[in-house]
């Protein structure tokens, strides 16, 4: 009982506003996790033309994960395979800070992208597809 009201203040408990300006900093941006589990490095960026969150593995390439949602003050949701994913997200210098649950990881700007890279983040590039 203990540890789930632990998780459930630490999870809610993350209510620093991200203003529009942040959210627009933060959105159509590849950012890079450095976290401490098998699946990382990776890069993952969230589209506004689409509402779809994208992640990149080196050496394995681009995925779609699903549509993303955004709720005040700071929480970014998704789902993907019938399982709702959320992380709320703070502003910390140049990088935001990604708060899952008991888990917090920093994101930063994505220098993984291979140079030939086609960007579906990038709104000029949806245009040509249809």
């Amino acid at each position: 009982m203990r540890y789930s009201l632990l998780f459930l203040c630490f999870s809610g408990c993350i209510t620093e506003e991200l203003t529009e300006s942040q959210r627009v900093e933060f959105q159509d941006v590849w950012w890079e996790l450095n976290c401490s589990y098998e699946d990382c490095p990776l890069c993952f960026g969230l589209s506004t033309e689409t509402n779809e969150v994208y992640t990149w593995y080196p050496g394995y390439g681009l995925f779609q994960q699903g549509s993303w949602t955004f709720e005040e003050p700071n929480l970014y949701t998704w789902e993907e395979s019938g399982s709702l994913y959320g992380v709320r997200v703070v502003e910390n210098g140049d990088c935001f800070d990604l708060h899952m649950g008991l888990r917090k990881e920093v994101a930063c700007r994505c220098d993984l992208l291979p140079k030939n890279f086609i960007d579906p983040l990038d709104p000029s590039l949806l245009e040509d597809t249809y």
